[in-house]
């Protein structure tokens, strides 16, 4: 089949496009000379067009409009100045190693059920890049420097692309609106500006991105909204604000890196979250973000942030197993309004601030999991909130292991807590909280094992408390805990030591303490088995000194009791509210 040839030299047979678009054969071929073109010209018939030199030096300022269901090929040129450079309205077109450039609506229009195949493309400069309702495939292409959103996707389209970059454009790189369907492989996609995220997303939408970049976007990454989203050995990093949004969506990132921005991911409003085999880094913000969505973590790392590592509010779910998370300057696992983590095989250890906190009516399950290190406490629990833990432990904090307040409640199961700050105890159970520790060990620190106050509740049963320089359990303030059946040896001075409470002991063993149980004050205490003999020490005690003081006048009777309130109030100033008012200055600070 012979080609033709569109020249403007003086002997050429053929001098314009037109013109052998219309005596081209079927499935024949034009080659353009070095020449600038111009026109609008429609494709009826199968044909390849191929500029015959280097393709900056085969110019069309004008666009082809294919119909019919041609199958088209274009190569070897560059088209600019018009509206559309290439309109598939119906057929197929192959576009290979061209420019287009400075069209004022878009580089490429595809219709439904219309199909374009590019390679070693460049599309600069123009209003949009690709317009697409049927099939568009990209090979080694670049696009680049488009004044509105690069590509945007309808319902009906599909755009698959290998080794290509999209870049810098005043808008977004990717819009897919409805019910579309986007493959990425081997891209990167960089410095798009703008309101909005490099790639959106929207309702019915699928895009699924395999090892390639999204990064230095103005406005974040993506930003999905009741579509779903597939990343694999994807890395995001520099993008303003957030790095992935997820709203009414479902998206699964695996073996991908997220780093170096304010957020990396929020998961909002029925939204899920699979995250595997994965690493988030260095947010100024929340790492991960569960505002009324889910989370399911896998074999993941979240280190080194400057918030929180997992951040769980409105009623959200946190599931995070077999991963690390360290070295954050906020708590690193925070749930809050509700919100709910479980938290399986996992370490959370060597932050700044807290290892979990929970408050406003927000729950967590810990099982098999390791927190230690943290620069104050370990695992707070505040505000009605309720903390589920086994075959776990907490341990070398440099303050608290465990704080319970604010009426919260607790089943810790099989733990171990030691080994924490000189002048913390490990354990603290306040302002009506109501935890209990059930098989657990506490071991190994200077200071208490658990102290009871300010109305505490709570249960410590078949527990082994071991190697305290104070008294091992200290019960003060009106608490009510109850003791049973636990084990508290190698401890200092006492091993419980009571004021002004009514805890019930039952069935505990003491081995090397001098003394057992010491009683102060008006305690109502109850003892069962080993250390009951002090009630009667007690009770004797008392009736002596009410005998001792019915017997002086009323004077003597008022400097001592101004005496007695004096030491009492210097003795809890000490023991007491200075370590509460430290505690309070801390969660109120820092929270």
């Amino acid at each position: 089949m012979e080609a033709i040839t569109v020249s403007q030299k003086i002997l050429s047979k053929y001098k314009n496009v037109k013109q052998a678009l219309e005596l081209v054969e079927e499935g024949g071929t034009i080659h353009l000379d070095k020449a600038t073109y111009k026109g609008k010209f429609f494709i009826h018939k199968s044909v390849t067009i191929c500029g015959a030199h280097a393709k900056d030096s085969v110019v069309l300022e004008g666009s082809f409009v294919i119909k019919d269901g041609a199958r088209v090929t274009i190569k070897n040129m560059t088209l600019q100045d018009d509206e559309v450079g290439v309109f598939v309205q119906e057929g197929s077109l192959t576009l290979e190693n061209c420019d287009i450039n400075r069209m004022s609506e878009t580089a490429l229009m595809v219709k439904k059920g219309s199909h374009a195949t590019l390679r070693d493309v460049i599309i600069q400069n123009n209003q949009h890049a690709i317009l697409s309702q049927g099939k568009v495939q990209m090979h080694f292409c670049a696009l680049s420097n488009q004044q509105a959103t690069q590509v945007i996707l309808y319902p009906g389209a599909n755009l698959k692309s290998k080794h290509t970059h999209i870049l810098q454009g005043k808008k977004e790189a990717i819009l897919l609106k409805g019910e579309t369907n986007v493959t990425l492989e081997d891209c990167s996609i960089f410095g798009h500006s703008g309101e909005y995220a490099q790639i959106r997303v929207q309702k019915d939408a699928e895009i699924n991105i395999k090892s390639s970049r999204i990064y230095e976007g103005t406005s974040g990454g993506i930003d999905a909204q009741g579509g779903r989203l597939l990343l694999n050995d994807v890395e995001l990093y520099r993008n303003v604000g957030t790095q992935v949004k997820l709203e009414d969506s479902t998206a699964t990132i695996s073996h991908s890196s997220i780093h170096s921005a304010d957020i990396g991911c929020v998961v909002s409003n029925g939204s899920t979250l699979q995250l595997e085999q994965s690493r988030l880094s260095a947010h100024l913000q929340a790492q991960l973000q569960v505002s009324g969505g889910a989370l399911h973590a896998k074999h993941s790392s979240i280190r080194g942030g400057k918030s929180n590592a997992i951040l769980v509010t409105e009623c959200g779910e946190a599931d995070i197993a077999d991963s690390d998370i360290a070295d954050h300057f906020l708590p690193q696992i925070c749930v809050s309004e509700q919100g709910h983590a479980r938290i399986e095989r996992s370490s959370i250890h060597h932050g700044e601030h807290y290892g979990v906190w929970l408050t406003e009516q927000s729950s967590a399950s810990i099982v098999q999991s390791n927190i230690y290190g943290h620069q104050q406490i370990q695992v707070v629990v505040a505000e009605q909130s309720y903390l589920e833990m086994d075959t776990s432990s907490v341990y070398e904090g440099y303050e608290n292991g465990m704080h319970f307040l604010e009426e919260s409640k607790g089943l810790i199961s099989h733990c171990e807590v030691y080994r924490h700050g000189a002048e913390f105890p490990q354990v603290i159970v306040r302002e009506g909280a109501d935890p209990h520790f059930k098989q657990c060990t506490i071991s190994e620190s200077p200071s208490n094992a658990v102290w009871f106050l300010e109305h505490a509740k709570g249960q410590v049963e078949q527990c082994t408390i071991v190697g305290h320089g104070l008294a091992q359990i200290e019960i003060t303030g009106e608490s009510t805990p109850r003791v049973s059946r636990t084990t508290i040896t190698e401890g200092g001075h006492c091993a419980i030591h009571i004021h002004e409470s009514a805890p019930v002991i039952e069935e505990c063993l003491f081995p090397d303490h001098i003394e057992t149980i010491i009683l102060e004050g008006n305690c109502a205490a109850e003892i069962v088995g080993q250390g009951a003999e002090v009630l009667a020490d007690y009770a004797a005690f008392k009736r002596h000194e009410e005998e001792r003081l019915s017997n002086l006048d009323e004077k003597t009777l008022e400097r001592i009791q101004k005496a007695e309130d004096l030491a009492e109030k210097e003795a809890r100033t000490a023991e007491i509210v200075g370590l509460v008012e430290e505690l309070e200055r801390r969660l109120g600070t820092n929270s």
